[in-house]
């Protein structure tokens, strides 16, 4: 499934609706309308599958799904006219723009971290929901431009209670058991492990995720992470704070138990750099 969350500059201010965008990908195609001064994403059948039944039908399953979210890290959907799904406008990057443009955030752990914590937030409410995204990837996590506030997009392969047959996959990033099983919150955890998998290497910080990269892709569904506040608490911490936070207690200590600060600080500079 591909994301019609595509950031491009747009210009003019239409009095009622205006389509400032436009962006077809196989079955389905993209506006971005302006409509009385607000912005909003537009998803409806390409000219080819206008009449297309399986197509109409995705979409209102997917508006469905979508409009019972509310969540800051899932995009909202708005309303459903015309075979049309309206969902919030977005104005930030896709993961994937973001590593094509080499984006300097993209290669700090203190934002690979918050991706991740963020993203799990979202999948625990959405499992709380009894929806699976099965679809999480590069190109459906947008980031805004304000804020860095991740939303997760593209409810198309979701299941839950009532349509538990999801229409796809993307196979760069398949769990295991889809295709060939049902899925569940496990399978959205090891797409999580799979997308740290891809990010963690750019930061510098592969070695460190090798745990929770392991934990949440394991082949058998039920050997990866629990639930998603388990994935939560397993997330590796960037240490620097705690480490300077432990030095400035040890220099205290130090200066409280009477050893002279010049000489503490000759060993702390040995330990550091040799």
């Amino acid at each position: 499934m591909e994301s019609g969350f595509i950031s491009e500059d747009f210009e003019g201010h239409g009095s009622e609706e205006e389509a400032t965008f436009h962006h077809v990908t196989g079955r389905f195609e993209f506006e971005k309308i302006r409509s009385f001064g607000a912005l909003y994403f537009v998803k409806r059948p390409s000219a080819a599958y206008r009449n297309d039944l399986l197509s109409i039908e995705s979409l209102r399953k997917e508006y469905e799904i979508g409009r019972r979210l509310n969540h800051p890290s899932i995009v909202k959907y708005i309303k459903m006219e015309d075979d049309s799904i309206f969902e919030e406008y977005i104005d930030g990057l896709s993961i994937r723009e973001m590593i094509e443009r080499k984006d300097i955030r993209i290669r700090t752990p203190e934002f690979i971290e918050k991706v991740c914590r963020q993203l799990l937030e979202a999948t625990a409410y959405m499992h709380s929901q009894r929806i699976v995204h099965n679809d999480i990837k590069p190109e459906n996590i947008m980031i805004t431009r304000i804020g860095d506030q991740l939303k997760l997009v593209d409810l198309g392969c979701a299941t839950t209670d009532m349509w538990d047959v999801a229409e796809g996959y993307t196979p760069a990033y398949r769990a295991p058991e889809q295709g060939v099983a049902p899925t569940n919150i496990h399978t959205d955890i090891f797409l999580v492990g799979k997308l740290m998998e891809e990010l963690t290497p750019l930061a510098g910080v592969g070695s460190k995720w090798e745990g929770f990269i392991k934990r949440a892709t394991f082949k058998v569904p039920k050997f990866r992470y629990t639930t998603d506040e388990d994935a939560l608490k397993a997330i590796p911490k960037n240490r620097m704070w705690s480490q300077l936070g432990c030095m400035f207690i040890m220099v205290l200590l130090t200066l409280i138990s009477g050893i002279k600060f010049y000489d503490f600080l000759k060993w702390l500079i040995t330990k550091i750099f040799f």
